[in-house]
């Protein structure tokens, strides 16, 4: 994954410039324009966002042994932190459901909370029996 860095004015890099920003806005509806501080702080916003899916699936890159960052890193990081889907890369296995099975009519836990302390000191009064 290649990200573009253009220069700030403080000599910062950003992941968008103020430029393709205003561009954005502009696709979004022609009639608006960001105030240079709401700019700021969008672009602030974009850069930490950008920063933390790339420290996140580098995390999971690392843990899978590998040096180089996938979309599957950064598209569990969306989806695990943000509930964000993003359509053809995010095919993660859903996860495997669990059959809840009913417990045996003889079996402690099918008893009533008290049943069960009684099943369970009679068990231990027992195991104390046969030391």
């Amino acid at each position: 994954i290649f990200f573009r860095c253009f220069r700030m004015d403080e000599g910062k890099q950003s992941f968008v410039s103020h430029k393709k920003l205003g561009e954005l806005v502009r696709q979004v509806d022609h009639r608006h324009e960001l105030d240079p501080e709401v700019a700021d702080l969008v672009l602030e916003l974009a850069d930490s966002f950008v920063e933390s899916a790339i420290r996140f699936g580098s995390q999971l890159a690392r843990h899978r042994g590998d040096d180089t960052l996938k979309v599957r890193d950064i598209s569990l990081y969306l989806e695990t932190t943000y509930k964000i889907r993003v359509p053809g890369f995010c095919e993660l296995e859903p996860p495997a459901k669990v059959q809840k099975r009913e417990p045996a009519s003889d079996s402690p836990s099918a008893k009533s909370p008290v049943a069960l302390d009684v099943h369970m000191n009679r068990n231990k009064s027992r195991a104390s029996n046969k030391k």
